[in-house]
């Protein structure tokens, strides 16, 4: 059964999207440097003609959550007042540890997550020369989309986080196993020592150079750190098989989680 809020949420989410089929056809996938940009939130609010003044309002999440990440999605959250909206993403993934917490943020605030593009009319924030109005308070108008939104490898973890959750056939869900990468480094220093009582003792030591030699990348085999994400997606209502499967996928190659098994396994929330 769908709650009352979930209800809601949906009603929104498809009045935007089905708007959205009208209102235009053409949008492109996200280019390259769309999938690596660090991830950027804004505060967003529908122009779909006619909808004021009652227009929807949500919080955008788009690009790659970085370590970091959730804590300027905190304050960007904390800097809206206490006002509760529903977050719509769009992410290649990232820092596993951050997308939890994003999570987990968004499941104290009782927040709604959908995956989603979101289409601006004017300029886009990311946008060095993208200024608002005074009269608009930085919130940015536009109209969303699940045509072309994705949400790949640790975004799942924040989509998991929502209390309802969305995310249509249009979109893709990508997963594969969670990994850990090792950087070797080889450091250089400056080191001056003086004799003190016979003993050489160290006065100073200076960093001279850097560089990295080697890495290494390899599947997560840490059991407090699998145990710990398999209890998040649990406690979220996520069922134990979504982390058997991304965990047979091998981190160099990504599957896709079909809508019917996001449903199945509980990842998304709505038959919608």
């Amino acid at each position: 059964m769908v709650s009352a809020g979930a209800n809601a949420f949906i009603r929104i989410f498809l009045v935007l999207v089905s708007w959205l089929v009208v209102y235009t056809t053409a949008n492109s996938a996200p280019d390259k440097e769309e999938l690596v940009r660090p991830m950027w939130f804004a505060l967003v609010r529908s122009n779909i003609p006619g909808c004021e003044p009652n227009c929807p309002q949500w919080i955008y999440a788009e690009g790659e959550i970085k370590v970091g990440t959730a804590a300027k999605f905190r304050k960007f959250v904390n800097n809206l007042g206490g006002t509760r909206y529903p977050l719509i993403v769009s992410s290649p993934g990232g820092s596993v540890d951050d997308a939890m917490e994003m999570g987990l943020l968004a499941r104290k605030l009782k927040m709604d997550v959908g995956v989603g593009l979101t289409m601006f009319a004017g300029c886009s924030p990311p946008a060095k020369d993208c200024r608002l109005s005074r009269a608009r308070n930085k919130v940015y108008p536009g109209i969303v989309t699940s045509d072309n939104a994705y949400c790949i490898s640790a975004c799942p973890l924040l989509l998991a986080g929502g209390v309802n959750r969305l995310a249509g056939w249009e979109s893709t869900v990508m997963v594969h196993q969670i990994y850990s990468k090792n950087r070797q480094v080889r450091e250089r220093y400056r080191i001056r020592y003086k004799i003190v009582n016979g003993r050489q003792v160290e006065v100073s030591r200076k960093l001279v150079s850097r560089k990295q030699i080697g890495e290494t990348t390899s599947a997560l085999s840490d059991k407090k750190e699998i145990t710990k994400i398999r209890r998040y997606l649990s406690d979220n209502g996520v069922s134990d098989e979504f982390f058997d499967i991304l965990s047979s996928v091998p981190y160099q190659t990504l599957q896709r989680v079909s809508w019917s098994d996001r449903k199945r396994l509980g990842l998304i929330t709505s038959d919608q």
